[in-house]
């Protein structure tokens, strides 16, 4: 295994280089002294934990685990790349990037749902749609009424609305 490129251990390396600078950026986030172990440090910091653990996991598995007979067997055969579901898969946040303003939270997170449904085999367009809208106002009632968050509603019916 020595002096062979290896992509799995990279990897396990560069979660473990993110997952620990997420936790230094974590602790620069300012709280109230009375915010002792819950405030907004702990989600991110559970985070950068967890990717700690599992770089360090990836990196112990991939130097150190045993490989039998099967897997070796199998890591040699290499599958073809499906390049039209990871450029569809691609184009989801992408798409969501250019339409969460103009057409709001919800509809932007249903074209999402609906473009990796699909690039991971989905051929059912109308339901991955109305699953993402269905997901997307969801999140966008509990961010708005739960949170106190305000996500965008989009320009287009802030206009058709009159606002």
């Amino acid at each position: 295994m020595a002096g062979r490129f290896n992509a799995h251990a990279l990897l396990g390396l560069a979660l473990v280089l993110i997952g620990a600078g997420l936790f230094i950026s974590a602790q620069d986030i300012h709280v109230s002294p009375a915010v002792v172990l819950l405030g907004p440090r702990l989600f991110p910091s559970i985070v950068a934990v967890a990717l700690v653990v599992l770089g360090i996991a990836t990196i112990v598995v991939e130097l150190f685990g045993s490989r039998d007979a099967a897997e070796a067997e199998g890591a040699a055969q290499t599958p073809e790349n499906d390049w039209p579901s990871f450029l569809t898969a691609l184009a989801g946040p992408t798409l969501f990037l250019l339409t969460v303003e103009p057409l709001g939270f919800a509809v932007a997170t249903a074209l999402l749902f609906a473009a990796v449904a699909r690039a991971f085999g989905s051929r059912r367009l109308i339901l991955d749609l109305g699953i993402g809208i269905l997901i997307g106002a969801v999140i966008l009632v509990a961010f708005s009424y739960g949170l106190g968050l305000v996500l965008p509603l989009g320009s287009v019916f802030d206009s058709l609305l009159g606002g």
